[in-house]
């Protein structure tokens, strides 16, 4: 609830906030690309693509070129919550098997578990402290799409997080009350 934004900084490869007087600061990464878990201004990210905040005020990233999924904590310090950093297509324990390839977004659902497009792997994949797997969905109906149409991942994805309500990457707080919502792009 502070009214900032965060942006994933893709091509200076750093996460920024932008306060609601419109001062940009960097979280995290040093503006160099690379890899490296620590202090947010040691830490290093190879083009992030997707944000998210949970309710403790951490940000999940979509760590794409390093095909990793990292955390930054309100306090500042980076590291990686899932993936090995080699590309491909695996479930199972999040550090230790589970392989992403170009991930470009994520959010976070009503358990706080982190849905994230896998974009190389055309796939929406779930990550919970205990492993990957792809999310469960129940009764997910989508309109059809019209035959010519060509839609991204990345577009399916957002479009899956605003159609099935399943799914929410802001809350707002009125009054004492949550309300969820969704980011969109203008």
């Amino acid at each position: 609830g502070d009214g900032n934004v965060i942006v994933a900084d893709t091509d200076n490869h750093c996460i920024r906030k932008i306060t609601p007087q419109g001062q940009v600061s960097t979280l995290a990464g040093t503006g160099e690309k690379g890899h490296g878990d620590g202090e947010g201004t040691v830490a290093q990210f190879n083009e992030p693509k997707g944000v998210a905040v949970d309710g403790d005020g951490n940000i999940i990233v979509a760590d794409a070129s390093n095909d990793l999924i990292r955390k930054v904590t309100a306090q500042g310090q980076v590291s990686t919550w899932a993936g090995t950093g080699e590309k491909g297509h695996r479930n199972g324990d999040r550090l230790a098997l589970a392989r992403f390839t170009y991930s470009r977004g994520v959010a976070l659902d009503a358990n706080g578990h982190i849905i994230v497009a896998d974009t190389l792997n055309h796939c929406i994949r779930r990550v919970a402290s205990d492993g990957v797997t792809p999310p469960v969905f129940h009764s997910l109906t989508l309109p059809p799409l019209p035959q010519s149409s060509f839609v991204s991942d990345i577009q399916l994805f957002q479009r899956y997080l605003f159609e099935s309500g399943s799914f929410h990457d802001v809350c707002f707080v009125v009054e004492e009350e949550r309300i969820p919502a969704h980011r969109s792009h203008l």
